[in-house]
């Protein structure tokens, strides 16, 4: 296929596949010979589990969270959104990375001392595009009646 420019110059494109093509300037007697080629498109990751380690604690102790994707994560770091649903009793970061290469990360899970047990669900999101859905993990904190 010949494309010509509104300045007079013509360049002849030769498809290679159907995401590779090459161009050659048609008046240039030296010609550049230019290869474009369409990139692979990122990984789709997914956010595989949240888990709780351990899963039950007394208020007041400390738990180990982990965040786990599908595959490794691309160059780069991915950050994964955290949250929970009664900050009163547990706490986790706003968001945890997973450095390139890796499969998952760990973020602290703080507790607070409380009267009764306390069950809190926590939820790990997409904070960019490469991960999702989002994963949901329920916790126990033993109160003082326990």
């Amino acid at each position: 296929m010949t494309v010509t420019s509104g300045t007079g110059g013509s360049v002849i494109l030769y498809m290679i596949t159907a995401s590779k093509l090459v161009a050659v300037s048609e008046s240039d007697p030296n010609p550049a010979v230019l290869i474009f080629e369409q990139s692979s498109p990122p990984p789709t990751l997914s956010l595989s589990s949240t888990t709780l380690n351990p899963a039950t604690v007394t208020g007041g102790n400390s738990s180990t969270g982990t965040v786990t994707l599908s595959g490794p994560a691309p160059a780069g770091v991915v950050q994964v959104t955290l949250s929970g649903n009664n900050s009163a009793a547990a706490r986790v970061p706003s968001g945890v990375t997973v450095s390139a290469g890796a499969t998952s990360a760990n973020f602290p899970v703080s507790t607070i001392a409380v009267a009764t047990s306390t069950a809190v669900t926590f939820l790990g999101g997409d904070a960019c595009r490469w991960v999702a859905p989002r994963s949901w993990n329920s916790f126990l904190i033993r109160g003082t009646d326990a």
